[in-house]
């Protein structure tokens, strides 16, 4: 395999999607990791986002102190699915990157 830019791979990892660096680089398995990772921080960040919204009671136009009250509300309802995928979204983001600046050995397995 010809030898890939491992900046290029982390801007594809670090615009696209973690994983698509690893992909470029030829590490499938890492990149399939990261991309089901990512995937599943996605959904359940969003569903645990979705849920808490929907009991949220705002009318329009808001204020600021109504923005933060339901900024509040909406950490207590979703709680720890929200954090929990965000926190594995960022690993996983931090991870791509990472992986894909640091230096591999030559003689080493690529995976």
């Amino acid at each position: 395999m010809a030898q890939r830019n491992p900046v290029v791979a982390a801007l594809l990892s670090a615009t696209v999607l973690p994983g698509v660096g690893q992909l470029y680089l030829g590490r499938r398995r890492l990149g399939g990791g990261l991309i089901v990772a990512t995937t599943i921080a996605l959904i359940v960040t969003a569903v645990a986002a979705a849920t808490a919204a929907s009991h949220l009671s705002l009318t329009t136009p808001f204020t600021p102190d109504e923005l933060r009250a339901a900024g509040r509300q909406l950490a207590e309802e979703a709680g720890a699915p929200l954090r929990g995928g965000t926190l594995l979204l960022v690993a996983a983001w931090v991870v791509g990157v990472v992986d894909a600046l640091w230096p591999r050995r030559k003689s080493g397995n690529p995976e």
